[in-house]
């Protein structure tokens, strides 16, 4: 077992929590005895981690803290019931957190599924236009009819 999982209060006390998480994300296994985010992009995508699209990482991010159990919906690439609500979970930190945009948290469930919407995928959507959310994120000038018409 690894050092930084026996002693996470040592570790924090050393290193700051962002060196924590790439000391991890660089040490954990991905399933199909994958491990590192190096490896596992490689692996499961074909590209470097730098590279990976939001979506992409989120499935690399669902199957921890326990690979072996989770990684079954990323080797086959089709969520399992689970993992579509792991995967909805993370997207929505992820946009609570500000990471995300509400623009770009619908396009990732949109594609969530390895190209296909995420379970719910329509009701999330309409939910979220009748919410009438997405107003705040817009200007003025978006909504002016008389700009639109000019476009």
């Amino acid at each position: 077992m690894p050092v930084f999982s026996q002693h996470p209060l040592i570790l924090e006390n050393i290193l700051e929590k962002d060196k924590i998480l790439e000391w991890y994300v660089n040490l954990a296994e991905f399933g199909d005895d994958v491990y590192g985010i190096t490896a596992a992009a490689k692996h499961y995508f074909g590209i470097r981690p730098e590279l990976l699209e939001a979506e992409q990482a989120i499935h690399l991010a669902l199957v921890l803290p326990n690979p072996h159990l989770w990684s079954a919906g990323l080797r086959k690439r089709d969520l399992t019931d689970f993992g579509h609500k792991r995967f909805k979970q993370i997207a929505g930190h992820l946009r609570q957190g500000g990471y995300l945009s509400d623009v770009q948290w619908l396009s990732v469930l949109a594609v969530g599924n390895f190209g296909h919407p995420v379970e719910n995928y329509e009701k999330i959507l309409a939910q979220f236009l009748l919410s009438g959310d997405y107003l705040d994120e817009m200007d003025e000038e978006d909504l002016n009819p008389e700009a639109i018409e000019q476009q």
